[in-house]
């Protein structure tokens, strides 16, 4: 429970964990056997992302109860590291030290992605944009495409500028970096791992609509 609010408490913390645990499974069992998933948003995002059958999808569903069991609260997602991404996509929060430093961006920022790499960042605040290219630029594979998540807390309703809790907002996140290659299985490494938020997505899943404007379909 790192870096826990008082709207943390308010508001993910206050899901019905077997409900969240339900939900992340039911997705978990959409999405493991992926070849693509394509996802819009209302704010422009357009990206599809590939998957490899060798790595898994990780559940994050809130109930540790045997000493071990691990996870972060407020919980709720289902992740991998994508073999591919393309496309661009428009963020409201970020990652790493950018989370605490500026909350909910001002003005969205747009980022670029071809063959799984940044190519291009742009923000109205520029400053922004270029201290995030700075920082994946700091790391080998820091451009590189690292995560893919769907979000599955459905007490999350809107951004609250704590990646903690708003990478579980329904819809999906993507991080440049770090694949968490122990436990995706992903054979590259990166010191950095920055994750990026967009917001009101729909997303197909091998053509199925799984989500539409934030809602689950399922």
């Amino acid at each position: 429970m790192v870096s826990i609010t008082e709207p943390l408490i308010s508001q993910g913390m206050t899901a019905d964990y077997k409900e969240i645990h339900r939900l992340t499974h039911q997705v978990l069992d959409i999405v493991k056997n992926a070849e693509t998933i394509q996802v819009t948003s209302s704010r422009g995002s357009e990206v599809t992302a590939e998957f490899n059958p060798d790595y898994k999808w990780i559940p994050c569903h809130g109930l540790y109860h045997q000493p071990g069991d691990w996870g972060n609260l407020p919980e709720g997602e289902v992740f991998t590291c994508p073999w591919n991404l393309n496309g661009t996509l428009v963020v409201d929060v970020l990652g790493d030290y950018f989370s605490p430093k500026y909350g909910v961006l001002k003005h969205p920022m747009t980022i670029e992605v071809k063959d799984s790499w940044v190519t291009n960042v742009s923000c109205e605040d520029g400053f922004i944009a270029d201290e995030f290219l700075s920082y994946i630029d700091s790391a080998e594979n820091g451009r590189r495409a690292g995560e893919f998540a769907i979000g599955t807390n459905t007490e999350v309703k809107k951004l609250s500028g704590n990646l903690l809790q708003d990478e579980k907002i329904p819809g999906i996140h993507v991080a440049f970096g770090n694949p968490y290659g122990r436990q995706t299985g992903a054979d590259w490494q990166s010191e950095v791992h920055v994750d990026v938020v967009p917001i009101n997505c729909t997303i197909h899943v091998d053509g199925e609509k799984i989500m539409e404007n934030g809602e689950f379909l399922i």
